[in-house]
């Protein structure tokens, strides 16, 4: 299990993503930089790492705190709870599955 100083950290390196201001496109590569951190991260077993990384980049998600004015509160819930809660897992799952060759593309 990782530490509470380990997820600070990995939150404050995955929060560098959005540097430039919150943006959708910016999530998969936030998932992408969380994933490698988990990868490293000690005392974090296999088994935890995929919760390791929603949680993290639930907690990025927060400290940037994507408040944008014309988009109703509706959808920005919606995008937490929709997209940090279902498509991150998946993007996760996809990215294991391809490093075990479960993919097949242009072939």
């Amino acid at each position: 299990m990782a530490t509470a100083e380990q997820l600070a950290a990995a939150v404050d390196q995955v929060v560098e993503c959005f540097k430039d201001g919150f943006d959708l496109g910016d999530i998969l590569k936030a998932t992408r930089v969380a994933m490698e951190i988990a990868e490293t991260t000690v005392g974090l077993a296999a088994d935890e790492r995929k919760a390791f990384v929603v949680d993290v980049i639930r907690q990025a998600y927060k400290k940037v705190d994507p408040n944008i004015p014309w988009v109703p509160e509706p959808i920005e819930t919606w995008v937490e709870d929709f997209v940090l809660g279902n498509l991150i897992p998946a993007a996760i799952e996809l990215v294991i599955d391809a490093t075990k060759g479960k993919v097949k593309v242009n072939g």
